[in-house]
């Protein structure tokens, strides 16, 4: 499966929180990206789609027209995020998607442009665009159990899941082999008492770092951090104790 970027687990939210016919493309792509002044037509017999850009009077002046070209690419951009992301959730089997009623409407128009102002438009040139705004324009969004179960794991996989408990585990057991070996040092360079000590301070500082690697993998259950850094983090905080203790080993060996 896949990695969501931001926008798309955004969507995804969308659709599962929806209900009934309001999970349905119109709906989830105005919540997300709303279109002041801006409609989106689509004309399914013609197989053709067009934006129509809200303007003050019948011909628009040069700073609406730049405005229209400067949303132009954004809108499709997110038009094709939409899609393309139903597109795999269909394919993928993550989502079910069907037309509650029979729509006879053959010209559909959408967005937050007033229907009563002016309007200039600007084409949708791309073929397969539309073609998937025709797909999925009427159809209710039913999201399937795998799909709420991927949100409820931050969008993880199980078997990403699976591979952290895994690494937490694997760090957890060298970390205490590592003390334990640590520990042996002092044994043969301090006096009971010193040693005493020592062991008192080794497992309070076993607890600090066995927090520290609990805390590390919790973030990367929750996070988008790649596994490999926070592991590195953890790598370093060992290495500078490994530090400390040859340098006290020295300083015993010395007295």
């Amino acid at each position: 499966m896949r990695v969501f970027g931001e926008e798309e687990q955004q969507i995804i939210r969308k659709i599962n929180t929806g209900d009934g016919f309001a999970r349905n493309l119109i709906n989830i792509f105005e919540s997300i990206k709303n279109l002041p002044g801006v409609r989106v037509k689509v004309n399914k017999t013609a197989m053709s789609a067009e934006l129509l850009f809200e303007c003050q009077n019948p011909e628009p002046n040069e700073a609406e027209i730049q405005y229209a070209i400067s949303e132009h690419q954004k809108i499709i951009e997110n038009l094709i995020l939409h899609l393309v992301l139903l597109k795999y959730l269909e394919k993928q089997d993550l989502a079910t998607f069907f037309e509650p009623t029979q729509n006879h409407q053959q010209v559909i128009e959408f967005g937050a442009g007033a229907v009563n102002m002016p309007s200039f438009s600007m084409a949708i040139n791309d073929e397969m665009l539309v073609k998937l705004l025709v797909q999925y324009l009427n159809k209710e969004i039913v999201p399937s159990p795998t799909l709420r179960h991927l949100e409820k794991n931050n969008f993880r996989s199980d078997e990403e899941l699976r591979f952290l408990r895994q690494q937490r585990a694997t760090w957890t057991a060298i970390v205490i082999t590592f003390l334990i070996g640590a520990m042996g040092i002092y044994s043969g360079h301090q006096s009971y008492s010193f040693q005493r000590a020592q062991a008192e301070q080794s497992n309070q500082s076993t607890g600090e770092i066995l927090s520290t690697i609990d805390r590390g993998f919790d973030s990367l259950t929750k996070s988008e951090v790649y596994p490999h850094s926070e592991l590195e983090r953890i790598a370093n905080e060992l290495s500078e104790m490994n530090s400390t203790i040859e340098t006290s080993s020295k300083s015993s060996l010395e007295e």
